[in-house]
């Protein structure tokens, strides 16, 4: 199933300079292509819209989720999908993004917990 053309993503965070920082809709890009190897199913869900923001790695997670070693800051990008295929679905999945890497961090889901 095609999920269609994406919403351009919505971008903010911390305002910080980062020298060498990729521009907002090439993380979003990254974190698309991130989920259509791990997720697919959730992307043919539709998405509904993606948030982009800047702020400190996660840390502490259990289990841990996003790995920032070697990372301060991460870019996470929100996607938000359509109605649910299964009855236990995410509404959203965050992906990690270095900042300047364009590194996947990895992908946290808010069901995991």
């Amino acid at each position: 199933m095609d999920p269609g053309p994406f919403p351009d993503p919505l971008c903010g965070g911390i305002a910080i300079a980062i020298d060498g920082a990729l521009p907002c809709d090439r993380v979003a890009a990254i974190a698309l292509d991130a989920l259509r190897g791990q997720a697919p199913h959730e992307l043919a869900r539709g998405v509904t819209r993606i948030d982009v923001s800047l702020g400190p790695c996660p840390r502490g997670e259990v289990p841990p989720q996003i790995d920032c070693t070697g990372d301060d800051f991460a870019q996470l990008v929100t996607v938000h999908f359509g109605p649910p295929l299964a009855e236990v679905s995410p509404d959203s999945l965050t992906v990690g993004v270095g900042p300047v890497s364009g590194r996947v961090l990895g992908i946290s889901n808010p069901l995991i917990l």
